[in-house]
């Protein structure tokens, strides 16, 4: 049997004057309550100023993982604030989009395609647009943008109907449904 520095009544009295401290919790935790992974949630901590830990254990080589708890009380004021920005930066991104955005260059390319008719692609990078290069051709081809022709044994391009990439940080597609993978025909 071991002997105790302090006796059991020393130790109902420390326990009396000091209530239990409220339960941590662990990233595993807070990430499963806020319905993200665990390293999401250690993105956001690193890039959102997040709450430190409260309680560290463990070692801090490489061979073995530390344990960190954190306040949950904290964490869920934080957390609101950050769900905050980023619903603002959603916000803002959709406002520029809806505004108009910047066109992208192929579909500026496309356009003067449809005012110029078919052009080779030396012609296209005389007309300022140096940057289409045969990747960028052959992606707007396999989408239905353009029309690869040959005449006089030269290849040229023929805008379609059908819009490439209007705008910068959209996708090519007209609706979030199609986006999905269904369509709206």
């Amino acid at each position: 049997m071991k002997n105790f520095s302090t006796s059991l009544g020393e130790q109902r009295k420390y326990n009396a004057s000091n209530p239990p401290r409220k339960p941590l919790r662990t990233l595993k935790e807070m990430a499963a309550e806020f319905g993200v992974t665990k390293q999401t949630l250690i993105g956001y901590i690193s890039h959102h100023e997040g709450p430190h830990p409260v309680f560290t254990a463990g070692y801090f080589d490489h061979s073995r993982s530390k344990r960190t708890w954190y306040d949950p009380d904290k964490m869920r004021e934080w957390w609101a604030d950050v769900q905050k920005v980023v619903e603002k930066n959603k916000v803002i991104k959709s406002k520029r989009l809806k505004n108009g955005g910047k066109p992208t260059r192929a579909f500026l390319a496309q356009q003067w395609l449809r005012e110029h008719g078919p052009a080779t692609q030396r012609q296209l990078m005389e007309a300022g647009f140096i940057n289409m290069t045969a990747s960028t051709l052959l992606k707007m081809l396999g989408f239905g943008a353009l029309i690869k022709e040959k005449q006089n044994g030269r290849v040229t391009y023929t805008a379609t109907d059908k819009d490439y990439l209007k705008l910068n940080g959209r996708s090519h597609y007209d609706t979030p449904a199609q986006t999905k993978g269904e369509t709206n025909e």
